[in-house]
């Protein structure tokens, strides 16, 4: 079997996710992981897509970065009120309305997971998103015991 596995707690990670890595697979071209497995009993939290609005002020900045910074708070927010948090997520989807966004994003977004320490994730061009956002971000977190 061509298959490796990295147990995520280990890296800090929730206990109730594992990391798949096969050998044989093309590597992720930005900060997320090929495949997250969840375990048995995990309580699982749908995180809805944020955009980048201001948390304090809902206010939607102009600068891509800056509403990437805004919808990864938003999200935080929402995990922690759940129980959870970044290094319990398995699988994120972002939005973005320019694909030439796609690195600024990237840079931004890695910075919300420590230790490196990414869930999979996908990332789609849309033609629009609601309020004139930028990008939006949503999530499949594990409840943290």
């Amino acid at each position: 079997m061509n298959r490796i596995s990295l147990v995520a707690n280990q890296l800090g990670a929730s206990k109730h996710l594992e990391t798949v890595i096969v050998k044989d697979a093309a590597p992720p071209i930005g900060p997320f992981v090929p495949a997250k497995k969840i375990k048995a009993g995990a309580n699982l939290i749908y995180v809805s897509g944020q955009v980048g609005a201001d948390p304090k002020t809902n206010e939607m900045p102009n600068c891509v970065v800056e509403q990437a910074r805004n919808a990864m708070a938003n999200v935080e927010k929402i995990l922690k009120g759940s129980n959870s948090s970044f290094e319990s997520v398995a699988k994120a989807v972002v939005y973005l309305t320019d694909m030439a966004n796609f690195a600024k994003v990237n840079e931004e977004y890695a910075k919300w997971f420590k230790g490196g320490v990414f869930p999979a994730r996908v990332c789609f061009a849309a033609n629009g998103l609601p309020r004139g956002a930028l990008v939006e971000v949503e999530v499949i977190a594990v409840e943290e015991n």
